[in-house]
């Protein structure tokens, strides 16, 4: 089976270096279509392991093979990779799902007219409650200082980061609230030298200093990256509405967005304890993470789930980079929505639960929707900074 699998991604290999013969390309296309599981398949990262061993591409070759692949011939049959064969490519799909697999960039110079009507959403801001429920903007291109109840200074706001002090004497603890709107991504470090990175849509309220004697507790709502600081004496934990994460010192991203089915943590080192609210949890169970490692709670069914996976997956958000593995349509637009700030409303019922491997890096929001109109050819209109998938 290992051996198998090493064959398959050499010849994703070759498939994307243009240097497969018509046997080669004609096994791709059958091992597509006989993988109805797509976790069978090479993932993205070792076919890129697989790419970085050959030269690069030049942009004339890219578009090339592009080009092959879309280029309509007069035959019924519909597009082929190469034009010495006919039989090469007789399924727009099976392209569509070797490009999306492999995270293959392609160079859209074309964007349909409706792209031309999307509008950049209006510029929200990052806010901070505190304590007192004094609401402070945090711009980007500016400085603001933090205070706690008396007035002293206890943390201060340089662009997208927030960084807290321990030095401050502090008897009782003060909560911040930390709102991230759509569309925008935070920082914060806390008193304990934590390190927390916000994605879009996410809500975090922490102390502005821990107490010694107690444990490190913050409260979470969305996505975030953790770097917890290690202090045998003073466990830190993260509640959410369904999850709740015990650790000491240790990385790992949590995903807890009150829309979505499920709640996930991935390890990335360390140890991690989860639990849920108990009534929501129907067998009371709990589960201890390892590196590398994601778990799953599953809000209807009130279990969890444990799976290994690849680590950097589930952080490329902080790299500005969309990655989608085994996601719904349905899931991957949230995720859009939240990515860019737009409102997404889907009509196309057949798409919706079709779920997708996927990747984009550095794209604008048009020209992802361009992407799943070229392979998948669904529709969409744009009226500001509202989306219709038709």
């Amino acid at each position: 089976m290992e051996l198998e699998h090493k064959e398959t991604q050499v010849l994703l290999r070759k498939f994307v270096l243009n240097q497969c013969n018509e046997a080669e390309v004609e096994r791709v296309i059958s091992y597509i279509k006989e993988s109805q599981a797509s976790n069978k398949l090479p993932t993205v990262e070792e076919v890129k392991v697989l790419l970085e061993a050959q030269p690069l591409m030049t942009d004339i070759a890219a578009d090339s093979i592009f080009n092959n692949i879309i280029s309509p011939e007069n035959s019924k049959d519909g597009p082929i990779v190469q034009r010495r064969s006919t039989r090469l490519w007789k399924y727009t799909s099976v392209a569509a799902t070797i490009l999306l697999f492999i995270g293959l960039v392609v160079k859209q110079n074309i964007i349909s007219n409706e792209s031309e009507n999307f509008s950049p959403p209006k510029n929200q801001s990052v806010t901070l409650e505190l304590d007192n429920g004094k609401i402070k903007v945090l711009e980007q291109n500016t400085t603001v200082q933090i205070t706690d109840k008396p007035g002293n200074i206890v943390g201060t706001q340089k662009g997208n980061e927030l960084s807290y002090s321990n030095t401050n004497d502090v008897k009782e603890l003060e909560f911040n609230t930390l709102r991230v709107p759509y569309g925008k991504k935070f920082n914060v470090e806390l008193s304990d030298g934590t390190k927390v990175f916000l994605n879009s849509g996410t809500v975090l309220t922490f102390p502005i200093k821990f107490l010694k004697g107690k444990e490190r507790q913050v409260f979470l709502s969305g996505e975030a990256f953790f770097d917890v600081s290690k202090d045998s004496l003073h466990p830190f934990m993260i509640n959410s509405n369904d999850l709740k994460v015990s650790v000491l010192g240790t990385k790992f991203n949590m995903a807890s967005y009150q829309e979505d089915q499920a709640s996930q943590v991935v390890l990335v080192e360390g140890s991690v304890k989860l639990s849920a609210n108990k009534e929501l949890l129907k067998n009371g169970q709990t589960t201890i993470l390892e590196p590398g490692f994601k778990g799953s709670f599953d809000k209807e069914k009130g279990d969890f789930t444990t799976e290994k996976v690849l680590t950097n997956i589930y952080t490329s958000w902080m790299d500005g980079e969309l990655v989608f593995r085994e996601v719904t349509f349905n899931n991957i637009l949230k995720k859009l929505e939240r990515q860019f700030d737009v409102t997404i409303l889907n009509e196309n019922k057949v798409m919706a639960k079709e779920k997708f491997n996927a990747s984009f890096k550095d794209n604008s929001l048009p020209k992802i929707l361009e992407y799943f109109k070229t392979f998948y050819g669904i529709q969409y209109t744009i009226s500001d900074n509202e989306i219709t998938i038709k």
